[in-house]
């Protein structure tokens, strides 16, 4: 029996999620080449990947900073040096970034998108609220263009919030799934769990969440769910766009 692999030792991929001023486009494209060349000289640093808005689905831009193991992914997140380079270019800022740590399995980005959702499960009602997952897994796996519908469980110390990553290939099919009838009414039987959720989209599919070759989530029983991840999972701003907000800009557009 093969050892299983130290998460200390992982490679992992840092996703920032940030939203900038319209005016700062230019100013925050340039930054992030300082960035870059900041890192190239960083312990642990692998690579930097940046990919810009693509509106009007998905207004953030997304660095995707990879690093040879957490501790200097941390390490790069506390610095001094990052925080100098923030503020050169905080005044085009809106809201909160979203920062994940993820193991990085090697393989690129994808080109599925995704919704990350939040939820604050109440205690003792776990079992109920995978049970409930578990419905809605199967009702969003008979949907065009389903990919994967992963679960991680709050880590102490780190995020208190039970998220799910929910991919389809195409923003089309992922807005089908989120706006359909049958969703609302599972959204509905589960209203105890979804009073705190939150729905945030992504143009990525978060393809290095999951082991090279496995395109589908695995089985969600309780010990799977956790022994399947091998993943340190850092939620540093959990200001996310709720659904009811989500909902209303569709609406506006």
């Amino acid at each position: 029996m093969s050892a299983s692999p130290d998460p200390a030792a992982q490679a992992v991929a840092l996703v920032i999620q940030r939203r900038i001023a319209d005016d700062g486009f230019a100013a925050f494209a340039r930054w992030n080449g300082e960035v870059g060349e900041a890192l190239k000289r960083w312990p642990g640093f692998l690579s930097q990947e940046v990919v810009p808005p693509q509106p009007p689905a998905h207004v953030d831009w997304v660095t995707i900073l990879r690093f040879a193991n957490p501790a200097a992914a941390r390490a790069w997140l506390q610095s001094d040096v990052r925080a100098r380079l923030i503020a050169d270019v905080q005044r085009f800022f809106v809201g909160s970034e979203d920062v994940h740590i993820l193991p990085d399995t090697g393989v690129q980005r994808d080109s599925a998108v995704s919704a990350v959702i939040s939820f604050k499960v109440p205690d003792g009602l776990e079992d109920a609220f995978l049970k409930w997952q578990q419905r809605i897994q199967a009702a969003e796996a008979e949907f065009r263009g389903f990919l994967r519908h992963k679960i991680e469980r709050p880590i102490p110390g780190l995020h208190d919030e039970w998220i799910v990553i929910l991919s389809f290939d195409s923003d089309a099919n992922l807005n089908a799934w989120l706006d359909s009838p049958l969703r609302q009414t599972l959204l509905e039987e589960g209203a105890r769990f979804n009073a705190g959720m939150n729905v945030k989209r992504a143009s990525y599919g978060f393809n290095f969440w999951f082991p090279a070759g496995k395109t589908q989530a695995p089985e969600q029983g309780p010990g799977l769910i956790w022994k399947s991840n091998l993943i340190v999972l850092l939620v540093l701003y959990p200001v996310v766009l709720s659904l009811g907000l989500f909902h209303q800009r569709a609406a506006d557009r």
